[in-house]
C-alpha cells in the first residue's frame, strides 16, 4: 500500500505494503542522514491520528471504530489499564496506524516544507519507522537534523541523537575526503557502501550487515541445537527452508560473499551437531561430505540483480 496519493511522494513506504525492503529507493547523494526513532507504536497521539484518519476518510463508523481500538487499554496483573497514547501491541491495523502518523507527521512534511528550502536535491526513504535522508548540500543536511528534532516532539515523538548521525555519502564523497575513505550506514538488514565498478565508476554496493548476520548466524545455531533428535536428513529438509529466506531477502547482486559466508557457517554448524549427537563412531569430514551429496544444503542464489 502506497501511503501517499501525490506521484512526488512515491518513496514512502509502509509495512505490509507488498514492498519488498530491497526494493525500497536507496539515492545517493553529498550527505546523508541516518535518524533513529523509538519505537513509533508507543507514543502515537491519539488525537493527532484520529486528525490524520479524518484528512482522508469520511466513513464515521471506520474512525468511531478506530477511536475504540485505539482506547481498548491493556489488562496486567489482573489490573485495567486506558491507554491514552500509542496503538495496541499484536493488533492488525497497529503497523498502519503508526505508518499513517509517520507519513502525516513524516514524509509529508518532507515533501511539501523542507524540499522547497533545498537548492539542492533532497530525499527521503522510509520503510515502516526505519528511514534515511539524502541532501546534496551539508548545510542544508544540518538544517533539517535540527528542525526534525522539534518537528518529532510537536507530535509525541522523540529522536534519539545517540543513534543518528550525519555523514558525507555518495559519489563524491571518496574524493573530497582527506584519506579516500567514507562512512557507511546500515539500513533494513543491509550496510551500504561507497564502491566502484571494476572500470572504476562508483557504485553503491550493498552488504549483509555484521550485527543481522550475527544475530542469523546465532539463531541458527540455537534451532539445531533444538532439532538434534531428529534424522539429518530430515533436519536439513527443514534448515534449508530457513537459509532460503535468507537468501531470498539477501541474495543481491554484489552480496554473494555475504550469502557465502552464511552457507559456510551452516555447513560446519550442523556438521558439529550431527557429530555432538552421534553415539556411534565418529563421523569424519569425509563422510559427512557423502551425507551432502545425497542430502545437499541449499547454496547460496542471487535473487535480485539491483544493477540492471
Amino acid at each position: 500500500m502506497q501511503m501517499s496519493n501525490d506521484d512526488n511522494c512515491e518513496l514512502f513506504w509502509g509495512a505490509r505494503c507488498g514492498k519488498t525492503a530491497r526494493r525500497v529507493l536507496i539515492g545517493a547523494g553529498s550527505t546523508r542522514i541516518k535518524p533513529r526513532l523509538p519505537s513509533t507504536n508507543h507514543n502515537v497521539d491519539h488525537e493527532w491520528l484520529i486528525k490524520f484518519l479524518e484528512h482522508d476518510i469520511q466513513d464515521k463508523n471506520f474512525l468511531r471504530y478506530t477511536k475504540r481500538f485505539l482506547k481498548a487499554g491493556i489488562i496486567e496483573d489482573m489490573k485495567f489499564y486506558e491507554s491514552d497514547k500509542g496503538t495496541p501491541q499484536g493488533g492488525l491495523i497497529s503497523p498502519v496506524c503508526a505508518n499513517v502518523y509517520l507519513h502525516y507527521v513524516l514524509d509529508m512534511w518532507f515533501d511539501i516544507v523542507v524540499k522547497k528550502h533545498c537548492k539542492g536535491d533532497a530525499y527521503i526513504v522510509r520503510y515502516a519507522d526505519d528511514f534515511v535522508c539524502f541532501f546534496q548540500y551539508k548545510k542544508e543536511a544540518e538544517s533539517f537534523y535540527k528542525s526534525l528534532a522539534g518537528r518529532l516532539k510537536k507530535f509525541g515523538l522523540e529522536l534519539a541523537r545517540d543513534k543518528s548521525k550525519i555523514i558525507p555519502f555518495g559519489r563524491f564523497a571518496a574524493e573530497n575526503s582527506k584519506d579516500g575513505k567514507t562512512d557507511t550506514f546500515d539500513f533494513l538488514g543491509f550496510t551500504h557502501i561507497n564502491g566502484k565498478t571494476r572500470t572504476g565508476k562508483y557504485r553503491l554496493q550493498h552488504r549483509t550487515s555484521r550485527k543481522k548476520l550475527k544475530a542469523k548466524k546465532l539463531k541458527v545455531k540455537e534451532w539445531l541445537k533444538s532439532n538434534i533428535h531428529g534424522k539429518p536428513s530430515d533436519t536439513i529438509k527443514l534448515l534449508n527452508r530457513k537459509i532460503k529466506g535468507h537468501y531470498a531477502y539477501y541474495g543481491i547482486s554484489g552480496n554473494y560473499r555475504g550469502l557465502l559466508n552464511f552457507y559456510r557457517f551452516v555447513k560446519v554448524a550442523l556438521y558439529k551437531v550431527i557429530t555432538r549427537r552421534s553415539q556411534r563412531a565418529y563421523l569424519s569430514w569425509a563422510r559427512y561430505q557423502y551425507l551432502l551429496k545425497k542430502h545437499p544444503i541449499s547454496e547460496p542464489k542471487i535473487y535480485a540483480n539491483i544493477w540492471l
